[in-house]
């Protein structure tokens, strides 16, 4: 099987909600078992909050989660070490932690001094973060999330330029267009040198949900040479699960063929009534694509409907990450 790099997965929101809850328990749609199924051997986790009161301390749990299990369970997880070959017949999956909001570091009434003084903290006990997005769904202090018109605040722009000192990738997948719009035009107006990336979108243009990637997006991140993770949650994809294939065919036709990966956003099955409310969907993901298993289907599926060769389907598999990682981590 290929070996599989994925950007987005929320393992660690489960962890945290139940100290019951562990990595082998299905529910997660992330188990460790399910990883290995699918020949997973570097998985992105996410600290996965909204923006409210309780955001911080949520984010505070998911990390005590992500120490605990490394902690635990070294023979399973480990950080990623970018010195390192992915490629091995370990059992350990590497693992490397990435903020889905701000907020999840930074509450209300926390001064934007000690949030990235708590950031650095972040930084020695884990090694690395991956990337950040500045929002979720909403608007919170930072900028515009998904749903809003709110573009880029000044806090925002502070975090900005704390991730330009670090080379940590800013996270597209999460803003609003007019936030994008905004913090591209910061990063060249202040010339900051930070990676653009898109952890878990799909193309808005073949399934028109705002959390799916304009056009004008896809090819700045390509530009500046970022990577896209393709989303495997069903409403994004389209009305089956073989629609992940026009994501990707037209990915292709923009130039993406270097800059494609997996970011499948694969989360617990406890969170399927937030879905219902907001997507009026009773489906978060296709059946041959519902868990961390299913990465050899999701390949054979883009090798059958676009007739991909091997080498293109590694390059989306893990290939294109491993570039990006030699030149950004």
């Amino acid at each position: 099987m290929i070996p599989i790099v994925d950007l987005h997965c929320d393992l660690l929101s489960f962890l945290a909600e139940n100290s019951a809850h562990t990595v082998e328990q299905p529910e997660s749609n992330a188990s460790y078992s399910q990883m290995k199924q699918g020949n997973v051997v570097l998985q992105t986790l996410a600290i996965f909050t909204d923006s409210s009161p309780s955001s911080f301390l949520s984010g505070k749990k998911q990390l005590e989660s992500l120490k605990k299990i490394l902690l635990e369970k070294p023979n399973r997880y480990q950080l990623f070490d970018p010195s390192k070959n992915l490629i091995d017949s370990s059992n350990v999956i590497s693992v490397i932690p990435a903020f889905e909001n701000a907020s999840g570091f930074c509450s209300d009434d926390t001064s934007i001094d000690e949030a990235l003084s708590y950031l650095e903290s972040i930084l020695t006990t884990f090694g690395r973060i991956l990337y950040i997005s500045l929002t979720w769904d909403g608007e919170n202090r930072f900028g515009g999330g998904n749903g809003t018109k709110s573009g880029l605040k000044d806090d925002g722009k502070i975090v900005l330029q704390w991730l330009h000192e670090k080379k940590i990738a800013i996270d597209l997948s999460h803003t609003s267009d007019f936030l994008a719009d905004d913090i591209l035009n910061y990063l060249d107006k202040k010339s900051l040198k930070i990676p653009v990336i898109a952890s878990h979108s799909n193309v808005r243009s073949i399934t028109n949900k705002e959390r799916n990637l304009p056009d004008f997006l896809i090819q700045e991140i390509i530009a500046r040479k970022g990577v896209i993770g393709l989303n495997f949650f069903a409403p994004f994809i389209g009305k089956e699960s073989k629609d992940l294939a026009k994501h990707v065919e037209h990915l292709l036709l923009l130039a993406g063929e270097d800059h494609l990966c997996f970011g499948a956003d694969f989360f617990p099955d406890l969170l399927a009534s937030y879905v219902q409310k907001k997507y009026q969907s009773n489906i978060c993901f296709f059946p041959e694509l519902n868990n961390s298993s299913c990465y050899p289907t999701a390949i054979f599926l883009l090798q059958k409907q676009l007739n991909l060769k091997n080498d293109v389907l590694e390059k989306i598999a893990h290939k294109n990450f491993g570039r990006y990682a030699s030149t950004h981590l």
